[in-house]
């Protein structure tokens, strides 16, 4: 909507193909996978309506800071179309925690980004093996909301910070963001009548990450952290003797604190929680120190929930 010369969102619709990659052996959508095809759509729509990478060529870059997806369950049909429906909106945040006086209050400059994921309903048995008649309802399958800060990520300490909506942006209208960004202390609060789940906590094995781990920012990229959050949680609830078959990831909340790069050693840790048939873990990604120890607070800090589905069909 433009008024005044300014737009107040942007907002729009795209369609792409329900494909292999996306969708799991019950044809739901998998929660990872969302994150490249809406974040492309984004990256897409923001392309054609402002210079998004001339403001690059600056060393300006919106950085991933907040990412939520959720996915329904519902069973896709196979290469049937995936409609997203999208808006974008500009913000300034005050950052948390607030500064010790006499600091000067520190903002963050913000998009906020939003998409409402439509697939269509399998019409036929999950044992076709991908072949439908594309005879299905649309059905709500997911959703995705990631929140990128203005950064230059590749300036020195203390000047990554961009204070004034870059010149590409000033015809998208800014405004304050309402209430609190996300903290993982709202991430881990726990859920009324969730209990921790008794486990054997798996052997803490250094890993690391490789420069095939990374994208063109330098980091990390975040689909390696959303696999390795998802595979820790499968373990845990493997190690306390839960069906891992039956499980399905309903919803994952991911606040990125500081980036990893290539080089750079890491732990996963995970505390999972169950309430009936649902599940949660609290989770962090935790860098290594130089004395072999690792750092008390994580990099990468998660929020995952899950569902046992009894109607899950037994492995083949």
């Amino acid at each position: 909507m433009d008024q005044g010369g300014l737009l107040e969102r942007l907002e729009g619709t795209h369609q792409i193909p329900a494909t292999f990659q996306e969708l799991d052996a019950r044809y739901g959508i998998k929660l990872h996978a969302l994150f490249h095809p809406c974040l492309e759509t984004l990256t897409d729509a923001l392309t054609a309506r402002f210079d998004y990478f001339g403001m690059a060529r600056r060393g300006i870059v919106p950085i991933t800071h907040y990412l939520e997806i959720t996915a329904t369950g519902e069973s896709l049909a196979l290469r049937r179309p995936l409609v997203q429906r999208y808006t974008v909106e500009l913000f300034r945040a005050a950052a948390t925690p607030a500064p010790t006086p006499p600091e000067r209050p520190r903002e963050r400059l913000l998009l906020d980004q939003r998409v409402e994921v439509e697939g269509f309903r399998r019409s036929g048995s999950e044992r076709d093996l991908g072949f439908d008649d594309g005879q299905g309802p649309p059905v709500k399958a997911g959703s995705f909301r990631v929140i990128q800060v203005f950064t230059r990520p590749l300036a020195p300490p203390g000047q990554r910070q961009v204070g004034e909506v870059p010149e590409e942006f000033r015809r998208l209208r800014e405004r304050p963001f309402a209430g609190s960004l996300p903290s993982p202390e709202s991430l881990w609060a726990e859920g009324k009548d969730y209990q921790g789940v008794a486990c054997e906590n798996p052997p803490e094995a250094p890993r690391i990450w490789g420069r095939g781990n990374t994208d063109i920012n330098h980091h990390v990229t975040v689909t390696e952290y959303l696999r390795a959050l998802e595979n820790h949680f499968v373990q845990l609830l493997h190690l306390a003797g839960l069906p891992v078959p039956q499980h399905r990831m309903s919803r994952l909340r991911c606040i990125f604190r500081r980036p990893f790069f290539a080089g750079d050693v890491f732990c996963v840790r995970g505390r999972p929680l169950r309430n009936g048939p649902l599940t949660q873990m609290h989770a962090g990604i935790y860098k290594r120190l130089e004395d072999e120890g690792f750092e008390a607070q994580p990099s990468i800090a998660a929020c995952l929930d899950g569902v046992f589905e009894e109607d899950a069909p037994p492995r083949p």
